[in-house]
């Protein structure tokens, strides 16, 4: 088996929990046959817009819904949409500074790889469908501009291997391609912006083992070795990003240690510079219980919404939907696949 041939094995059986944090099986309520409905062709049954105030959360639960949730105890708020597409599924999100607009990314679980993913806008609440592109992990920049996803071709030989940048007002599309150094033993699995939007980091998985590398915005260019960032350390593994709360940094989950303890690894959240790739600031450590994070979503005045894999008392491990205030980690749900402030 080559290493190409690695990653897309890897991404079958971890796209939930790397690349796309889950998937949800969503429905449009009763129909009279199995055929299946076009993402453009919409209406799907939303039933309200989220509150403006950011007080709440954007969540896709595991009943094939997109809800509002508190972002204080995560009691539901109200039902957002109550199914996109029948028979597909939805792995990470990303909500517009309006709130009127949630990206999301469509996957179908008869496939199994996320070569077969488009990213899709959902309006609120008219709950109308619309396909951006092939692709998944939608990451929307902080000043609501530009749309980021991993593109992919439909080709599970060589997909998941570029990064789009979407102009939202124009339609403008810049791509990035993972060059073929990096492609061999990685793919691209997701997108992050510096709260600034002058710079996006991308995520490049093989299993466990994840790295973060900065996309060249400023000029034409691939994704490689003068734009590695980290982590310096084997023994680490940078394994979800968000913007961070100072200019020119993202917050990153660090796990470690990867030959040492593979079963029982430890977890704290680190602020990186983008510029240089060091650790800027140790900000916590996560509970003991945490298996792997799968993403992590940044909120207002520095909170951070997370979605991990936790061990429980019987030795298994559950979903969860996590909100990190000021070094507390508290639970906010189960069953939760996506979030987004």
């Amino acid at each position: 088996m080559t290493a190409r041939t690695t990653w897309v094995a890897v991404a079958t059986a971890g796209f939930t929990a790397v690349a796309a944090v889950g998937a949800v099986l969503l429905t449009a309520g009763p129909r009279a046959d199995d055929s299946p409905v076009d993402v453009t062709a919409g209406p799907a049954a939303a039933t309200a817009a989220p509150a403006a105030d950011r007080a709440t959360l954007v969540a896709a639960d595991e009943r094939g819904r997109i809800v509002e949730l508190s972002a204080d105890d995560g009691t539901q708020v109200a039902v957002l949409a109550d199914g996109a597409i029948t028979g597909g599924s939805v792995g990470s999100l990303t909500v517009g500074g309006d709130r009127r607009t949630v990206f999301f990314a469509h996957h179908d679980p008869l496939v199994g790889l996320p070569c077969d993913s488009s990213v899709v806008a959902l309006g609120l609440p008219d709950g109308r469908t619309t396909t951006v592109g092939p692709g998944f992990a939608p990451s929307l920049s902080p000043d609501g501009g530009r749309l980021a996803y991993v593109g992919t071709d439909g080709d599970p030989s060589g997909c998941a291997y570029v990064a789009h940048v979407r102009d939202l007002a124009t339609g403008a599309e810049s791509t990035w391609a993972v060059d073929s150094g990096w492609a061999d033993h990685y793919g691209l699995c997701s997108l992050t912006w510096e709260p600034g939007a002058s710079a996006l980091v991308a995520q490049l998985c093989h299993g466990a083992d994840t790295v973060l590398h900065r996309v060249p915005l400023e000029g034409a260019g691939t994704i490689g070795d003068t734009t590695y960032l980290g982590p310096g350390d084997p023994e680490r593994s940078w394994t979800a990003a968000a913007p961070g709360a100072g200019a020119g940094t993202v917050v990153v989950a660090e796990r470690c240690c990867l030959s040492t303890s593979p079963l029982e690894p430890s977890h704290r959240l680190v602020a990186l510079d983008v510029a240089t790739g060091e650790v800027a600031a140790v900000l916590g450590t996560l509970p003991e219980a945490i298996e792997s994070v799968a993403h992590v979503g940044a909120g207002p005045k520095g909170d951070l919404v997370l979605v991990a894999f936790a061990f429980v008392d019987d030795g298994s491990t559950e979903r969860q939907l996590l909100r990190w205030t000021d070094g507390e980690t508290r639970l906010l749900g189960r069953g939760l696949v996506a979030a987004a402030w």
